[in-house]
């Protein structure tokens, strides 16, 4: 038997050679467009433009013309790099230009593709194996087991017959190298047995069986199954497909052709197995009836990637092959599939008398003639799912005589689920009631949780007894995780369930409505997903075609809604949750009504909106509302497994039950952000670093705050607890690492440096301390002795650190988005892990040691092998950046929190996201004045709102959007001959809208290639908008025409502001690097880069005059430059963060808003401030001054916009948006804690 092949390979003399040769026999030789626009660092965008003879920036057509010279001579590293997908170190290592390692396979198989050369003749002789193409030997193969993934994949205890079906396939498979192969049955036919057979290596039961699917699995470097039943969408199958077969070091890619080019990459590099299951689940059914297999079909809206997918596969070259299960075929691969094509589709029968006869002998006894089993055969066409229903009920009902059995003169079904409404005929109403649980609940289900779901305290009783009897009717699975179904039954059960409720919701009734939860809100997120798109939706839909429109399927709920509450009594039910759901998800506004004395149970009322919505006495259970958490910084487990604590960007600490899931505390004191949270190791205490300079000890049982800590100077960013949990240890941006006694609060300082300490841990037995921060070094502090190892830690700045629970290895996050473990002992780097694309904001080991979570910028959890450094899994449903992470007590959850306000509680082993408690804030993110004295307000919630300045009034939602508001500008615009106010809106999804303030009409919009437009700007004439995004980039637009004048790179990473000189030919820019740029309008060029801040430049403004620049950033400080030399005038220092500066019209004045609440008022020509606005109640994010000079408006994240007068600092104006639960009635309500009751009372609801 041969070893596995080795990820690396030693290239020849020769092959050096041939390399070297074939590089300069390449000159003149185009590179595709993509290739072309990489090589010149361009967009394919901007290529296409500039081929088309389109206006393009100077500098892009320069860089393309660079780019098109160096391909008319021979090809250099960078060439080679860029064509073969490859880093010029990749291509130095091939060359011997650098020894360090050799290179990887598939590297030099994508040179060696790049350069029309066959890679066997680079290498070692013997070490690169060639594959036949239709070659069905195996004894030459690696014979190792493949890596294997088998998501949820159902065991097949017992396998019967196939033999002729298990050797074609093997030979298309094997034998013809088939891209593609495709099993096509009725359900319950037995392709999903049939595929597991085929792939899963010596698991099968029967000897042949097993044989076969050794010789399978062994020609095959990785096989991984996948169902459908859920419908995933086409990203997430192809991220966990990608994320399975490549590399360990990957980036996935957000747009689909990219991410099935990486994933067509995978199957060229190994010999992958693909098995994808039900697939129909995810193909349009318009055109087929249930049950039926003459058709093909096309996919369902939103399911297009997965044609793209599968035609790609089929079309494109490797040596991979993907084996789907469907009841229908794929329309466009049916075109491509025949002799001599590399797809191919089987249509699987049924089973003949023999296979049935052992199917039969598995369940019981029965007598029948080779005539009366052929004749059973024959009837239900050798299905084996049917059959196995028939066997039960032969045995159960005929004590096994199959001759009795078709003597009753039973019909021959064409369609099965006129089979198994014949049989549901035959159970008892408590085995439906159960298989409707089961249905509902899509996939295995403890014991306990299926009794928890049943209202009835009988049916709860003899739950163990019918499913005893359900299991000799129907095939129920068995598993670790529980009860549950075919998939042939959950889709048979579920459509059953939905028609017979569309009918009670038509005909006014509510009886099976009442007894079963169709969103299990309270349940597992996944499971959430696929109940709201393969439940409610569908369900949705029916009654729509019944009803036409939405206000009239409403009308129709609240007539149930308003018979559930004349009953005399408030009883268990499901109903009014279920109706609640549903109108939800037909985006119905529930603002005034009355759902008031009813059972509420298993309702989703997360980012639901219910304004002045009356629930007086109603009785809720297992219902979900928005939790009150801004962005969470810190989270952490206690070890004992009871709580959640986590720490946000509103001050408070939140504790969560993890066994309930429900919030049972909010910890309020702190005046700023809580970055840091941790539990004492008794659980008793849990303390808290927040970055207003003060440590907080609370009391767990009582909520109630025991001792503030004060020594540092400024923000706290760490704290960790001593094993004896006696001390307290922590770190802070004024560079001090202090130890404090908990029995009396002293402290003292262990040591002091010159710039900020972001990260701290210790190891276990207390004796060695790991700090981390600012300038890339890691100290190692022996607390015994004092003395301190230092290691400078390439990768920038360091931001989390996690020691192992042996404390013998330091996990280091870093600026650069690698991981760096360090032996603790020697201070010696050990391995860096690399996979995250932006800074790794936090790092923790499991309790055993076995894993490592990474948390990121780049949106993801990680989870890696620390011992090999390989990445295990990849956690994505974060929608913003991932700044903390923690494992529980025993390692099987992690919890994670984000900038996007939620919480989420993670499965470790198979990724799913279990819980989300997803938090909501509607801060007021920009405001500016109109020319007829009104102010326009951007809100976090997406809404674009007009105000009356002089009396706060609200008077429009001009636009309500679903991604936050970022950004405004207004401006006087001509167009097409006439004049008016134009306001630009930027949102967090790359869009940007014009709108007409003057007729409060909407223009024109475009999509920008950002994912956010963090800033944007109008000319002072209107003539140009200049916007920036998320990656630095710049980019201007002529308004008028609505093209794109220029785009180029202006900063390393986000630009935050920009602001135009009073004459338009100029404007300035701040990103996150720091920097403030000065630009020439016309031409883009930077006129002059100033080191501006130490990080993140927040706002920029230009005097009147345009003779000064006004800056701030995050290093807390405001700087006033001169704008045609940079020299710095003034320096405010310890301002807290500065988030928004403007002079005043004229000039006299400089704005400034911090984070710190207040906004400073400073009077340039005296030097000083005049005044402190202070009745904000959080952090400022955004002012301007009103045309006149005379008021200021100011926004912030308490909510709120404010509207001064300068002349006496006095608040004219406070206008804030109606809450989430504005006005909700919730007097009289059962079923809340105090926490939720707190939370929902802050989100306006009245208790």
């Amino acid at each position: 038997m041969k070893s596995r092949r080795s990820r690396s390979v030693q290239l020849t003399q020769n092959g050096i050679a041939q390399i070297r040769k074939r590089m300069r026999e390449m000159a003149g030789t185009p590179l595709s467009p993509i290739n072309l626009a990489n090589l010149a660092n361009v967009t394919l965008k901007e290529l296409n433009a500039y081929q088309q003879e389109q206006s393009v920036h100077p500098a892009v057509g320069h860089q393309i013309e660079v780019a098109q010279a160096k391909l008319l001579k021979p090809w250099t590293y960078e060439v080679l790099a860029v064509a073969a997908g490859v880093s010029e170190t990749t291509i130095k290592r091939m060359l011997g230009v650098r020894k360090d390692k050799n290179p990887q396979r598939s590297s030099v198989a994508s040179v060696a593709d790049a350069l029309n050369l066959d890679p066997a003749t680079l290498v070692l002789s013997g070490t690169w194996e060639r594959v036949a193409p239709s070659s069905t030997t195996i004894s030459e193969k690696d014979q190792a087991t493949p890596r294997q993934d088998w998501g949820d994949a159902p065991d097949v205890p017992f396998f019967v017959g196939r033999d002729h079906d298990i050797e074609l396939l093997t030979k298309w498979i094997i034998g013809d190298r088939a891209r593609l192969v495709g099993i096509v049955g009725l359900g319950g036919i037995g392709k999903t047995g049939l595929s597991i057979k085929l792939g899963r290596s010596g698991i099968g039961k029967t000897d042949l069986s097993l044989e076969l699917a050794k010789d399978i699995s062994r020609d095959f470097d990785a096989i991984i199954w996948r169902s459908l039943l859920g419908a995933p969408p086409p990203g997430k199958l192809l991220f966990e497909l990608v994320q399975f077969l490549c590399d360990d070091e990957f980036i996935f890619p957000e747009q689909l052709d990219e991410q099935l080019s990486q994933l067509i990459g995978c199957m060229k590099q190994r010999r992958c197995l693909i098995i994808l299951d039900n697939l129909e689940t995810i193909l349009d059914d318009g055109q087929t009836d249930q049950g039926s297999t003459s058709s093909v079909s096309n996919y369902q809206k939103g399911y297009e990637g997965y044609d793209l997918m599968l035609r790609k596969v089929s079309e494109v070259s490797h040596q991979s092959c993907v084996l789907l299960t469907s009841r229908e075929k794929p329309r466009d691969l049916e075109k491509l599939s025949g002799k001599g094509q590399p797809v191919y589709f089987y249509h699987l029968g049924g089973l003949d008398a023999e296979s049935v006869q052992e199917i039969f002998s598995q369940l019981g006894s029965f007598c029948a003639t080779p005539a009366q089993w052929q004749s059973l055969v024959d009837t239900y066409n050798g299905n084996p799912l049917i059959l196995e229903i028939v066997a039960n009920h032969i045995r159960d009902i005929f004590f096994g005589d199959v001759a009795n059995f078709l003597a009753e003169g039973n019909q021959c079904f064409d369609d099965i689920y006129m089979l198994l409404d014949s049989f549901c005929q035959r159970l008892s109403e408590s085995e439906i009631d159960i298989a409707y649980w089961l249905a509902l609940n899509r996939g295995p289900i403890a014991y306990d949780e299926l009794k928890d779901d049943l209202l009835s305290i009988p049916a709860k009783s003899r739950l163990s007894s019918t499913l005893q009897s359900l299991q000799r009717r129907l095939p129920i699975e068995r598993s670790a995780g529980g009860f549950a179904l075919q998939p042939v039954l959950i889709e048979y059960f579920t459509a059953r369930l939905i028609a017979q409720i569309s009918t009670e919701v038509i005909d006014n009734s509510s009886q099976l409505i009442n007894c079963y939860a169709l969103l299990k809100a309270s349940g597992k997120d996944y499971i959430q997903e696929v109940q709201k798109n393969l439940v409610l939706e569908p369900l949705l839909q029916r009654l729509l075609d019944q009803y036409g429109k939405v206000d009239k399927l409403a009308a129709q709920c609240k007539q149930i809604l308003s018979m559930l509450q004349d009953q005399s009594t408030i009883i268990p039910s499901y109903a009014a949750g279920n109706l609640i759901n549903l109108l939800c998800r037909a985006k119905v506004s529930l603002e005034g009504w009355d759902l008031s004395n009813l059972a509420i149970w298993q309702t989703d009322l997360r980012a639901v909106k219910l304004h002045n919505v009356n629930f007086a006495n109603s009785h809720f259970q297992k219902t979900v509302f928005t939790e009150t958490n801004h962005e969470i910084f810190a989270v952490a487990h206690s070890r004992d497994g009871r709580l959640i604590a986590a720490g946000d960007g509103n001050s408070n600490i939140y504790l969560w039950n993890s066994t309930t899931n429900k919030q049972v505390a909010i910890l309020k004191g702190h005046t700023y952000w809580v970055w840091s949270v941790a539990f004492s190791p008794d659980t008793r205490l849990l303390a808290s670093a927040s970055f207003d300079g003060t440590i907080r000890i609370w009391d767990i049982a009582t909520a109630q705050c025991l001792q503030i800590l004060k020594g540092h100077q400024t923000w706290v960013w760490s704290v960790v607890f001593s094993t004896d949990g006696k001390t307290l240890l922590s770190c802070g941006h004024d560079g001090a690492v202090y130890r404090w006694q908990l029995s009396d609060g002293s402290y003292e300082l262990l040591f002091q440096t010159e710039e900020p300490v972001y990260a701290i841990a210790l190891t276990p037995d207390n004796l060695t301390l790991a700090t981390g921060g600012e300038g890339q070094t890691l100290c190692l502090q022996n607390l015994a002795t004092g003395k301190c190892q230092q290691q400078t830690s390439p990768g920038g700045t360091i931001w989390t650190l996690s020691i192992s629970p042996n404390g013998q290895c330091l996990a280091t996050g870093h600026e650069d988005g690698a991981i760096r473990l360090w032996e603790i002992a020697s201070g010696r780097c050990l391995k860096t892990l690399k996979g995250h694309t932006a800074p790794v904001w936090s790092v923790a080991f499991s309790n055993d040691g076995q894993t490592l979570a990474s948390g990121s910028h780049d949106q993801v959890i990680q989870l890696w092998n620390p011992s090999t450094g390989r990445r295990l899994n990849t956690l994505q449903g974060h929608q913003n950046w991932v700044w903390s992470i923690a494992f529980s007590a025993d390692d099987q959850t992690i919890v994670s929190g984000s900038e996007d306000q939620s919480l989420k509680i993670w499965h470790t082993q198979t990724g799913q996201c279990l819980q989300t408690f997803q938090g909501y804030v509607n801060w007021i993110r920009c405001v500016c004045y109109t020319d007829d004295d009104c102010i326009v307000s951007g809100s976090e919630s997406g809404s674009v709102d007009l105000w009356e300045a002089a009396s706060g009034e609200h008077l429009e939602t001009l636009y309500q959007g679903h991604s936050s508001i970022r950004a405004i500008a207004t401006a006087r615009v001509r167009w097409q001959g006439s004049e008016f106010n134009c306001l630009a809106i930027g949102t967090d999804d790359g869009l940007v809208q014009f709108w007409d303030l003057s007729n409060r009409e909407y223009w024109f919009s475009i999509q920008t290639d950002s994912p956010k437009v963090s800033t944007l700007q109008l000319s002072p004439d209107g003539t140009i908008l200049a916007y920036g995004g998320t990656e630095g980039r710049l980019q201007l637009w002529q308004v008028s025409t609505q093209q794109q004048i220029a785009t180029w790179q202006a900063h390393s990473d986000w630009t935050c502001a920009l602001a135009f000189s009073a004459d338009g030919q100029r404007f300035i820019s701040g990103g996150a690097d720091g920097l403030v740029k000065l630009w020439e309008t016309a031409s883009g060029q930077c006129l002059r880069s100033i080191e501006a801040h130490s990080i993140w430049a927040y706002t920029v403004a230009f005097s009147p005059d345009d003779r000064l620049i006004a800056t701030g950033g995050n290093d807390q400080t405001f700087r006033l430059w001169v704008a045609d030399t940079g020299e710095c005038l003034t320096c405010i220092e310890n301002l807290d963060t500065v988030r928004v500066v403007s002079f005043s019209p004229d000039g006299r004045w400089i704005a400034i808003g911090t984070d710190n609440r207040s906004v400073l008022i400073w009077d340039l020509e005296q030097q000083k401030q005049i005044q402190s606005l202070e009745e904000h109640t959080n952090a400022i994010t955004h002012l301007a001054f009103s045309p006149n000079g005379l008021t200021l408006v100011t926004s912030s994240q308490d909510e709120t916009v404010k509207v001064w007068s300068l002349l006496t600092g006095e608040c004219l104006q406070t206008m804030r948006l109606p809450r989430l639960y504005e006005g909700a009635n919730m007097r009289g309500v059962v079923g809340m804690n105090p926490a939720q009751r707190t939370t929902l009372s802050s989100f306006g609801a009245i208790l």
